[in-house]
């Protein structure tokens, strides 16, 4: 949980002190500390109601304190309604009546900008005439915002030095935020060790927040060795001293078993006892906690029910999660209105997240009409503020094309803008970009400096990041010993996504050795951290079988276990799951009402599997209406897969639908401006082909193709070496030249290259490169690292089909095939066709001897004996009229090999 304590100390500590003048300034007939007392005590009381009404006479005579105190009240909620100009209105009578406490929190709301327009000069300004007479928290926070450059020009030694000036005293405030400025980066360079040292000093003078600092510094590992035993005693500490924030932290680490044995009902216990108090954040807590799975249940209405407490009680923040709810849909059913509501709300409490969501929402068009303009204008708004997440997520939208079309240099500016303002997740996502050369070219060295830089400032993700980086060795050399330290000590701290990515990496092979015990202890501790995705990787592995023995039971149990914890993509494996027969009997129906479930709550994985079992009918009778309508309904989302295969039926035409080139080539070309870099190739081998009838233009292929490669994308050499093989464009055959520019790309890296190179040489490419199994065996073993568990497995099967030469060769390649899990035989059917048809033929005799469907002798050859009994195979399906085209026809292969797959 992220420590809301850094500025609101000093704010709640005014709420009394402001108090210290009443002697000098009020007679002792009105008692104001004790009517605040009452007033904050029980808000809803008759006690408080009058109590507010004895301080508003107070405060209407012109009593000091009581100005304050009720300024202060309509700038927090709660016994009254927060009001921003009458808050600024009796604080700055307070100020001119020689209240220092009011100019101090007068400078609060115009720093922050929550319930008044933000105005960091303004800000600044009630700072320094607060320190001016004297006013120590005024004086601190003007270093605050000197640091900062907030309001004033920025001079991170002079206010060091106030702040220091008044650490010195051995205020417990000062020491506090500048033990935790030393947490941040920023303008002030993490430094662990002087944080904790200013941190304990601060614990030690009395401030319980401190003792919560340093609980969430341990706890976080970002800034010193994470220790979760460490910040769990803080964290009691801290609750020892009655602070709240300890209290609740120390049951959210007992309800996820950090640092103490878990204990989900004593830790339930302690943060309920907080809400149940009316504690905002901890009512928002408790409801959170019901959204995200792992130890606690989800509860959807329960969670709605909480936050929408929260919200009550003033926290903003929880306006921000319930439509965040609404817009994902995942533990409630979706809707872009309600969530729009709830983000609007959020803005006109005076939370810039609110505003900055609600221009997401319509940028993206999530759930809602696009309104690019109006959600850009609300996202600039915040950015123009100096906002450092509003300035990242407007970054990163320049980034995901869709409605907002990609811009490299202006992404990387509003990122590096949004770094430079402390925000180290920015640094993360420059690395992201040059790691993934999508949106600017690849660059490995810069990437891994980004995450460096986002490490170093205390970021668990940077390090994280590196180390997956440096593990895989991605645009840089591997080093796969320091790699797998990094994302070992991010993982030691309890961390879900390390455990799970660390998981992850030991099934993948290539640099990091598979080791399948090791990788199923690891996602489960991250699936029992609360990261339903470790499920699904779990399921997906016994599901193939390649690291740990293949389990098609546990497999479907195990994306059960993800849809229980809130995870719709697990709909799409479950569904998968039922088509394929994996761990249960084949049921279409099932598949579909479970895609259908997540098409209704919006998940975009539903509705493209929906869409492209529609359109293929190969699992079910075609809807090519239903389809295209739901591949349109995602693209109007913004989504690439989706206009991309809408481009693909334009450009080919099936199922009814008449071929457009034009519509084609639009499609991809708006998708290759969004960094879609299959669009960018497919719109190359269109034109070069001459898919795209009239409208090909060899010169425009050539240009985009070129683009491509300098882009970095994979698979611009294989379709350059394609171009050579087939002479495309124009150009004459040159099919050795192809193999060149596979091999030399193979050899820099490229993991398409390879596998295309591998592919050439089992299949063969006809008369122009003659298959040769010994050569893609070889070629197999040394790019073997470019290969994942399934797909070297799938490619050792089908080079020993493509070798084969008699039946008995053909029996033991069907062992094999028939043997492998059900997710992989029908890629290896497929793949085999195409590899050797006689060993394509045999395995389908196999199968249909076995099931009583062919009683003729197994011998791989097309006999009158076997199309009949192909025939009757495809029959069992609803595409049957495809067999019709002959049963090594491509279309008919797939309905064949689904069909035996499923037997």
């Amino acid at each position: 949980m992220r420590s809301f304590g850094i500025l609101l100390v000093s704010s709640l500590v005014f709420a009394t002190s402001g108090l210290a003048q009443e002697s000098a300034s009020s007679p002792a007939k009105i008692d104001v500390r004790s009517l605040t007392d009452a007033i904050k005590a029980s808000p809803a009381s008759p006690d408080a109601k009058a109590a507010l009404q004895q301080l508003e006479q107070a405060a209407n005579s012109g009593d000091t304190n009581a100005l304050y105190q009720l300024g202060d009240l309509y700038t927090r909620g709660g016994p009254v309604p927060i009001d921003g100009p009458k808050a600024v209105d009796l604080l700055q009578k307070s100020a001119d009546a020689g209240n220092a406490w009011a100019l101090n929190r007068l400078g609060e709301l115009y720093r922050d900008g929550a319930i008044v327009p933000g105005d960091s000069v303004k800000a600044a300004d009630y700072f320094q005439k607060a320190a001016d007479v004297g006013q120590t928290s005024g004086k601190l926070n003007l270093g605050l915002m000197l640091i900062r450059g907030q309001g004033v020009p920025a001079d991170v030694e002079k206010g060091l030095s106030l702040v220091q000036q008044i650490a010195d005293t051995g205020d417990a405030s000062a020491l506090y935020q500048l033990g935790d400025l030393y947490t941040r980066g920023g303008p002030v360079p993490i430094d662990g060790p002087k944080a904790v040292d200013l941190l304990q000093k601060s614990a030690d003078a009395g401030n319980a927040w401190a003792l919560n600092r340093l609980g969430e510094l341990y706890r976080d590992g970002a800034v010193v060795p994470g220790d979760s035993v460490k910040a769990a005693d803080y964290f009691q500490k801290a609750a020892d001293a009655g602070q709240t924030s300890g209290k609740l932290n120390l049951g959210l680490m007992l309800i996820r078993g950090q640092g103490v044995p878990a204990d989900v009902e004593k830790g339930l216990s302690l943060v309920q006892q907080i809400a149940d108090t009316g504690n905002a954040n901890a009512l928002y807590q408790l409801g959170d906690l019901y959204t995200r799975g792992g130890p606690v249940p989800i509860d959807g209405p329960k969670a709605v029910d909480l936050l929408q407490k929260s919200a009550d009680a003033g926290n903003a923040t929880a306006y921000i999660r319930l439509g965040e709810l609404y817009r994902d849909g995942a533990v409630v059913t979706a809707d872009g209105v309600k969530a729009a509501d709830y983000f609007q709300k959020a803005a006109d409490a005076g939370n810039p997240s609110g505003k900055l969501s609600l221009g997401l929402l319509l940028a993206k068009s999530q759930g809602v009409p696009a309104d690019v303009e109006k959600g850009l204008s609300l996202v600039q708004q915040i950015a123009d503020t100096g906002n450092a997440n509003a300035l990242y997520q407007l970054g990163d939208l320049y980034t995901r094309g869709g409605p907002v079309p990609i811009d490299g240099p202006k992404a990387v500016d509003l990122l590096q803008k949004s770094a430079d303002a402390g925000n180290a997740t920015a640094y993360i996502r420059l690395g992201e970009l040059y790691r993934d050369g999508a949106v600017v070219p690849a660059d490995g060295v810069k990437a891994a400096n980004y995450f460096q830089k986002a490490a170093d400032a205390g970021n668990p993700s940077g390090k994280l990041s590196l180390g997956l980086l440096l593990a895989k060795g991605q645009g840089i050399s591997a080093d796969v010993e320091k790699g797998l330290s990094f994302v070992q000590q991010i993982a030691d701290t309890g961390n879900a996504n390390a455990l799970y990515q660390l998981g992850d990496l030991y099934t993948r092979g290539g640099p990091v050795p598979i080791d399948g015990p090791k990788a199923v202890d690891l996602l489960q501790k991250s699936a029992d951290a609360g990261n339903a995705t470790a499920y699904i990787r779990l399921g997906e592995l016994y599901r193939d079988g390649a690291v740990v023995p293949a389990d098609g039971v546990k497999a479907a149990n195990y994306f059960q276990k993800a849809a229980d914890a809130g995870s719709k993509a697990s709909l799409v494996n479950l569904a998968d799951a039922a088509f394929q027969g994996i761990g249960q009997p084949r049921d279409t129906s099932k598949a579909i009402a479970l895609l259908e479930s997540g098409v209704a709550h919006g998940d975009m994985g539903a509705i493209l599997k929906l869409a492209d079992v529609l359109y293929n009918g190969e699992y079910v009778e075609t809807d090519p209406k239903r389809a295209l309508q739901l591949y349109q309904q995602a693209a109007d989302q913004g989504n690439t897969t989706a206009r991309y295969r809408l481009a693909l039926i334009y450009r080919d035409g099936g199922q009814g639908i008449a071929k457009n080139p034009k519509q084609a080539i639009t499609l991809l070309e708006q998708n290759s401006k969004a960094g879609h870099g299959q669009s960018l190739l497919a719109l190359a081998d269109g034109h070069l082909s001459g898919r795209f009838g009239s409208a090909s233009n060899a010169k425009l292929g050539l240009v985009s193709l070129r683009k491509a490669e300098t882009l970095g994308i994979e698979g611009a050499a294989p379709a350059l070496a394609n171009v050579y093989i087939y002479g495309r464009g124009g150009l004459e055959k040159a099919p050795q030249k192809g193999v060149k520019i596979l091999k030399d790309a193979a050899e820099s890296g490229n993991r398409q290259a390879a596998q295309t190179l591998v592919a050439i040489y089992r299949s063969g490419r006809g008369d122009l490169i003659r298959k040769s199994p010994a050569i893609a065996a070889r070629l197999l073993e040394r790019y073997s690292a470019f290969y994942d568990p399934n797909s070297l497995l799938q490619e050792r099967i089908l080079i020993e089909a493509s070798a084969a030469t008699t039946p008995a060769n053909y029996h033991r390649v069907s062992k094999l095939l028939w043997e492998a899990p059900v997710s992989l035989q029908f890629g290896l059917l497929t793949g085999m066709r195409s590899a050797n048809e006689n060993a394509f033929v045999y395995a389908l005799q196999d199968k249909m001897k076995a099931a009583g469907l062919y009683k003729g002798p197994l011998n791989g050859l097309l006999t009158s004996a076997t199309i009949r009994s192909l025939a009757a195979l495809c029959n069992q399906g609803p595409a049957s009229d495809r067999c019709r085209l002959g049963p090594l026809n491509g279309a008919a292969v797939r309905v064949l090999s689904i069909q035996a797959a499923g037997m």
